[in-house]
């Protein structure tokens, strides 16, 4: 991670299904939580880079073409995108673990756009439901 990322917490509570459910004994269930998930994100956490961009900025425009290509679906998980030329390329990751892979990811680009609008990294680890995925960008290789 490098030294101008600095990690903006929001925790989401998106939906009962999202946290580690009760067996009914009173003890968690073992397989209830993402193993997924990157050592360094927790899982239905949005982890956000603090640096923004502008609206209809060209970054912004190479965000939406990485999107674009993370989202689709004709691609086979994991994902990569990269977009533009530097200094406003957008690198892209995504992998999906279980469930609906695009409504997966749809949902995470959706969280990004509502707590980080501008900003130009972001990364979540998302279980919700049955649905299971990671999508990550930034505007630096990783």
């Amino acid at each position: 991670m490098g030294a101008t990322f600095q990690l903006g917490f929001l925790v989401l509570f998106l939906v009962a299904n999202a946290w580690p459910q009760d067996d009914g004994d009173g003890e968690i269930a073992p397989d209830a939580g993402i193993s997924f998930c990157p050592s360094e994100t927790e899982e239905n956490v949005i982890y956000y880079n603090t640096g923004e961009s502008s609206e209809d900025s060209p970054f912004e425009k190479n965000l939406a073409s990485a999107y674009e290509s993370l989202l689709s679906p004709s691609q086979e998980s994991p994902r990569q995108a990269q977009a533009g030329d530097d200094p406003d390329t957008v690198y892209g990751y995504a992998a999906c673990f279980e469930g609906n892979c695009e409504d997966c990811l749809a949902t995470c680009k959706n969280y990004f756009t509502q707590v980080a609008p501008h900003a130009v990294g972001a990364r979540l680890c998302l279980k919700s439901g049955s649905d299971a995925c990671y999508l990550r960008y930034e505007n630096y290789s990783f």
